[in-house]
């Protein structure tokens, strides 16, 4: 299982499962803030590639948010 964990500026998780949905990658939002992600026991290269796709597609069309510090980063971080 994957989470990744939006910062609280990014709004809900909820939010990005739905869109998410809509680009063919089936997610449930954990704990408000974390999209949760269990891909298939077999799964190869292409469709690793294919889904991270539409993550970073997803996640890049959002704006980014400022992170602790100043610094400028994106809305989400990626918990194996």
């Amino acid at each position: 299982m994957i989470g990744i964990e939006l910062l609280p500026e990014a709004g809900g998780a909820r939010q990005y499962c739905e869109k998410l949905m809509g680009l063919g990658v089936l997610c449930k939002d954990t704990h408000g803030h974390t999209i949760r992600v269990a891909p298939p026991l077999v799964i190869n290269r292409q469709e690793i590639d294919w889904a991270l796709e539409r993550f970073e597609t997803l996640l890049s069309a959002k704006q980014r948010v400022p992170a602790a510090g100043g610094m400028i980063g994106t809305a989400a971080t990626i918990c194996w």
